[in-house]
C-alpha cells in the first residue's frame, strides 16, 4: 500500500518534467514562389513645341497722293419696240387677209452698233491694312495700273408701233339657230309637176357649214289624178365665198325619205322613196338675224317598196292612162326666208 502511494507520488511530480520534455513538430508549410516584380519602365517625355509667334504685318503708310479712279459707265440700254399679240383664233380663211396686213408694214429698222471706246488705265485705291493677327500673305498692296477693256453696247432704233386689230366676226356668226319657210317648185321625168311648201331648220356650224334639217308638203299641179307627196330630208351647205359676204354662194346636199300617194278612184297608190338631193344656190344676208335664200337642186328617188296587185291592174281612170309610182328624177327650185336666233 505504501508502495502504491509512492508510485503514484512519484508519477505526479514527474508530469511537468515529462511535459517539458516533449518536443512539437508542427506540419510543413508549401512553400510558394512569387515572381520578383517587374523593372519598372520608364516612358521618355514628349518633346516641346515652341510655335514661333506669327510674323507681325506692317501697313505701309497710306500715298501722299491718291490718283483719283475712274469709273467705267453703265451701257444704256433702249428698249425695243413693243411686241403686239393677238389673243384671238384666227381662221384658215382670214389668214391670207392678215398675211397681207403684216406685210405691208415697214421693215424694222437695222441694230445700230457703237464701237467701244479705247481702253483707259487706272490706279485702284490702297486697301484697309489687315488686323495684325492676319497672315502676310493676305495682303496685297497695289502694284500698277490695271486696264480696263469697255465692251461695244448694241441697241436697237425703236421701230414703229403698228397695232393690228383683231379681225372681228362677221356679224352673222353672233347668231347661229334659224327657222325659216321655203316654196318648192319641181318638175319630174314623168310628167309630174308639183308646187309644195316647207319648213326648214337651221345651224351653222362654223362659217362655212350650215346643217338643213327640212320637211315640205308637195301637190301635184297636173296630170290625170291627184298626187301628194311629203318629203323629209337633213342636208348640209358650204358656203364657198368669204362669210363676211353679203351674197353668200353656196353648195349643198340632202338626204332623206320621201311619202308619196295618188288617189286612182277604187284604190290608192302609196310608195315610199329614199331621196336624195344635190345643187347650189345663194344666200342673201340682210343684217345677222335674216337672210334669204335661193337654190336649184336635182332631186332623184328610188322607190324601195312594191306597189300592190290593186294599183298594177289599175291602167285608166276617167279614160285617162294611169300607172303605179316608179323610180323619179327631176329638178327643184327653191325659195326661202330664215330668222336667226
Amino acid at each position: 500500500m505504501t508502495t502504491r502511494l509512492a508510485a503514484i507520488a512519484v508519477t505526479l511530480l514527474a508530469v511537468p518534467r515529462i511535459a517539458s520534455a516533449q518536443i512539437i513538430y508542427d506540419a510543413p508549410t508549401p512553400q510558394v514562389q512569387v515572381a520578383p516584380p517587374a523593372p519598372p519602365v520608364y516612358a521618355p517625355q514628349p518633346p516641346q513645341v515652341y510655335a514661333p509667334p506669327p510674323p507681325r504685318a506692317y501697313a505701309p503708310p497710306p500715298p501722299y497722293y491718291v490718283p483719283r479712279p475712274y469709273y467705267v459707265p453703265r451701257p444704256i440700254y433702249v428698249p425695243q419696240a413693243p411686241h403686239v399679240y393677238i389673243r384671238e383664233r384666227v381662221r384658215w380663211h382670214f389668214r391670207r387677209a392678215a398675211a397681207a396686213i403684216l406685210g405691208a408694214l415697214p421693215p424694222p429698222p437695222p441694230p445700230v452698233i457703237v464701237q467701244a471706246p479705247q481702253p483707259y488705265y487706272y490706279v485702284p485705291q490702297a486697301p484697309l491694312p489687315p488686323p495684325l493677327a492676319a497672315p502676310s500673305c493676305c495682303y496685297r498692296p497695289p502694284c500698277c495700273a490695271v486696264a480696263a477693256q469697255p465692251q461695244p453696247q448694241v441697241y436697237y432704233a425703236p421701230g414703229p408701233v403698228v397695232l393690228v386689230r383683231p379681225l372681228q366676226k362677221p356679224a352673222e356668226w353672233s347668231s347661229r339657230i334659224g327657222l325659216g319657210v321655203r316654196g318648192t317648185g319641181q318638175v319630174v321625168n314623168d310628167s309630174w309637176n308639183n308646187l309644195g311648201i316647207g319648213g326648214e331648220f337651221l345651224y351653222r356650224m362654223s362659217p362655212r357649214w350650215t346643217l338643213e334639217l327640212a320637211a315640205e308638203y308637195q301637190k301635184n299641179t297636173s296630170g290625170p289624178i291627184d298626187r301628194m307627196d311629203i318629203p323629209a330630208t337633213v342636208g348640209f351647205r358650204l358656203h364657198i365665198g368669204r362669210p363676211n359676204w353679203v351674197v353668200s354662194p353656196y353648195l349643198v346636199a340632202a338626204l332623206g325619205f320621201d311619202y308619196a300617194t295618188q288617189d286612182l278612184r277604187i284604190t290608192r297608190d302609196e310608195a315610199y322613196y329614199f331621196d336624195g338631193q344635190v345643187g347650189g344656190g345663194l344666200e342673201f344676208r340682210i343684217g345677222q338675224h335674216l337672210a334669204i335664200t335661193a337654190d336649184a337642186r336635182f332631186d332623184g328617188k328610188k322607190r324601195v317598196d312594191e306597189p300592190a296587185q290593186a294599183v298594177l291592174a289599175t291602167t285608166s281612170v276617167d279614160g285617162k292612162r294611169v300607172h303605179a309610182l316608179a323610180d323619179e328624177y327631176g329638178g327643184q327650185f327653191r325659195l326661202g326666208v330664215a330668222v336667226y336666233f
